[in-house]
């Protein structure tokens, strides 16, 4: 994309959607809980090649469905007639006038462009007309073309018939690459199945110059500098470390390559590696405090625009000087909102935009090159507005061992933000981490007169390997005392009604928040965990031959025994709890199997405890079902409105 001149005639078309009236003099009111538990209208996009025409995934009724907007021929931007409708998971464009989508699964490898499909893959006009299975998961139908696995390696910008894939056929033991016709579905080969290569990856060109995987469980990377050289094996480099490697994509030049390591500097930075030499080139971009997440690229231009990473926020931070002026002039039309790039078209002259804040779940825009034009397409989440939300702080604390502690604060619209009922909400994974993007959930507390505090205690991401693996072996420990420490800075600084705090968690979430009420009983008023890890034991024997299970283990059990993770998990300690729990679980969990649930609230019961469970029936691991998270904001509301109440001042005009 051409930067200089870009905004020289820009035409911005915003703040074209309704607003609300805002809260009044009364101070703020409540706003019906079914808004905030509303599902944000978009799950996917892509825009087609020549930035015509959009393609959305977003969730109705239980489901996910399909629409297409015709950006230039339909300037209200409504929905075109569609008749189609499937359980969608990924949709893509062959080009400009056929779409392809998957039914079942998806994963991202290297970037966009590189799309990982589990389910079979359907091609059909973007009319709706001229309908074709192309491939079908062996699993899920036997009377199409089967497969095991296969992603999208490349669209074929150039070709108006074919794509560019790579399968593995149930016949084979490793995947090879392939031409897809999306109209006929014929296949022909272009890189056979190779011993131990998991992946290919293709360059700008659409040559077929990478494969990586492994041979006798030593990791192994093979490129090459054009489609005839010779294929060179890179085994046994430093890059491969403890499985420190993870690669982004190609350089500008026939040999480099560029990846995300954390092997020298304890953080994630990106480096560029030269496969003819073995040897890093350069540091391309890291940051002091926070991992890295990847790169922008001008393949245009063939050169680095961007860095992304996840400070407070998801960041993009210009490496060049027209990109600075690129993002501070979008910027500046957007009102000062953040944005992130959504996707683009080949040609860089079209560009899908989402703004969004701490306040603000976002909107879609289109960036036209072209006409210097920025114009709003979907609103994320039509129903909350921005002006109704509530301030959303960083603050620091450190732990009692002198670790530093980031954590996000909420403060309720209207209120002082002293001596306030409080909610602590303990994120997942917990190889995962807060920040101060939009979150229905918090502000819908906030909204009910709750303080909201989210702390990313040690064991989260993004700060670092070493503030990582102080978590190993830390459930039920450290990572617990950070908690406290979090609460005791809460109260210290008059923030929390130490009489009124309860805690909000799932997944490992959930684990954090039962394990608190049994070690620090004085300390919470309640719990609500969803879909937690109550038996640690359990949750080891069902990671056996999942492909996670090593680094789970390591991160959970550490030189912990049989016996000390029955000590520290929820249910054998049971006893030992006073306050209120609420468990919610899905039935069809198959990352923590609802057992979990289950035991915890039998022990509980056979103790006498306060306990109430909710299956939540046909859901997984997470709310993606509409009708389940409205149950979920209801049951939480009732739940934390009887046992930490509310601010005496609070005004109510909620309902359903």
């Amino acid at each position: 994309m051409d930067l200089r001149n870009f905004f020289s005639a820009l035409i911005v078309l915003l703040f074209l959607f309704p607003f609300s009236a805002g809260f009044g003099e009364e101070g703020p009111r409540e706003i019906a809980y079914t808004l905030f538990a509303r599902l944000p209208k978009i799950e996917k996009i892509a825009l087609s090649p020549d930035g015509q025409t959009l393609a959305i995934l977003y969730p109705a009724e239980g489901e996910t469905r399909f629409t297409i907007f015709d950006i230039r021929k339909n300037p209200e931007n409504k929905p075109l007639p569609f008749k189609i409708k499937f359980d969608i998971t990924w949709v893509g464009w062959a080009n400009n006038d056929r779409l392809l989508i998957s039914q079942i699964g998806i994963g991202y490898v290297l970037g966009k462009s590189y799309i990982t499909l589990t389910g079979g893959l359907i091609a059909f006009d973007k009319d709706g007309t001229n309908s074709k299975k192309l491939l079908g998961h062996r699993s899920v139908n036997k009377h199409f073309p089967s497969f095991l696995s296969m992603k999208v390696l490349s669209t074929l910008p150039d070709d108006h018939e074919n794509i560019l894939i790579q399968l593995q056929k149930p016949e084979d033991k490793t995947p090879g690459v392939y031409k897809l016709n999306v109209y006929t579905g014929d296949l022909t080969e272009v890189e056979a199945p190779m011993k131990g290569m998991t992946n290919w990856a293709v360059d700008y060109d659409k040559i077929v110059r990478l494969g990586w995987g492994e041979r006798e469980d030593e990791p192994v990377l093979i490129a090459r500098t054009s489609a005839t050289s010779e294929w060179i094996e890179i085994q046994n480099n430093d890059i491969f470390e403890d499985g420190e490697f993870q690669l982004l994509g190609f350089g500008f030049d026939a040999s480099s390559l560029f990846f995300r390591s954390s092997l020298n500097t304890g953080r994630a930075a990106i480096y560029e590696f030269d496969f003819l030499t073995g040897m890093i080139t350069r540091k391309v971009f890291d940051d002091p405090v926070y991992d890295v997440d990847g790169l922008v690229l001008s393949i245009s231009k063939k050169q680095i625009s961007a860095g992304k990473l996840t400070a407070d926020f998801p960041e993009l931070v210009p490496l060049n000087p027209d990109f600075e002026k690129w993002q501070g002039k979008i910027s500046q039309a957007l009102g000062g909102l953040r944005f992130q790039i959504m996707d683009s078209t080949p040609d860089e002259q079209f560009f899908i935009i989402r703004s969004f804040s701490e306040k603000d779940p976002g909107s879609l825009y289109l960036l036209d090159g072209v006409n210097n034009e920025l114009s709003p397409i979907w609103e994320v989440l039509p129903s909350l507005f921005p002006e109704n939300m509530n301030e959303v702080r960083k603050v620091t604390y450190f732990a009692r061992d002198g670790l530093g502690i980031e954590a996000y604060l909420t403060i309720p619209k209207g209120s002082e933000g002293k001596n306030l009922p409080t909610v602590i909400i303990l994120h997942g994974g917990p190889w995962v981490r807060d920040s101060m993007i939009f979150n229905a959930q918090t502000q819908f507390l906030a909204n009910r007169g709750f303080a909201v505090f989210q702390p990313n205690f040690r064991g989260s991401s993004g700060y670092g390997k070493t503030f990582l693996e102080l978590g190993y072996g830390e459930w039920g420990g450290k990572m617990q005392l950070d908690i406290q420490d979090g609460l005791a800075w809460l109260v210290r600084n008059g923030i929390a009604n130490p009489d009124k705090v309860c805690l909000l968690g799932a997944s490992y979430g959930g684990y954090a928040a039962l394990m608190a009420l049994a070690q620090f009983p004085d300390d919470y008023k309640c719990a609500i965990a969803l879909a937690p890890v109550t038996d640690l034991n359990l949750l080891l024997k069902e990671l056996r031959g999942n492909s996670s299970e090593k680094f789970i283990t390591k991160a959970i059990k550490n030189k912990m025994d049989k016996k000390d993770l029955m000590r520290l998990s929820p249910y054998k300690v049971a006893k030992d709890i006073s306050d209120p729990i609420l468990l919610l679980h899905g039935t069809l969990d198959r990352i923590i199997p609802f057992e979990h649930s289950d035991k915890m609230a039998k022990a509980l019961q056979k103790a006498n405890k306060d306990v109430r469970l909710i299956p939540l029936q046909n859901s997984g691991h997470d709310l993606f079902h509409e009708k389940t998270r409205l149950k979920y904001f209801r049951e939480i509301e009732k739940f934390l409105k009887k046992h930490i109440g509310q601010p005496e001042n609070a005004n109510a005009d909620g309902g359903d």
